[in-house]
């Protein structure tokens, strides 16, 4: 996890792919790991992809069993987000 996590940290789109697979390979093997799903959600934050971005961010908050959070991330979750609905870069 710490490799994906360093790769997020750079800031460099040319790595957001490979940090992409290797924390979605580490938050699969250690189940409970709000970080790495926080790591997740910016690095899919930072390829475009909102949908996935706001998942791994709610289940960054699943293992914490704060309910708020997790109800505050829902409704993100379950509506469609169309591409022009949030700013790029």
């Amino acid at each position: 996890m710490l490799l994906g996590q360093a790769l997020v940290a750079t800031d460099n789109k040319a790595y957001t792919e490979e940090a992409i697979a290797i924390l979605r390979a580490a938050v699969a093997r250690e189940g409970e790991a709000p970080l790495g799903y926080m790591q997740l959600a910016m690095a899919y934050g930072r390829k475009g992809d909102y949908a996935q971005a706001d998942l791994a961010s709610a289940q960054g908050r699943l293992p914490s069993r704060r309910q708020q959070d997790r109800r505050a991330s829902l409704p993100r979750v379950q509506k469609p987000v169309s591409p022009s609905a949030r700013p790029v870069g």
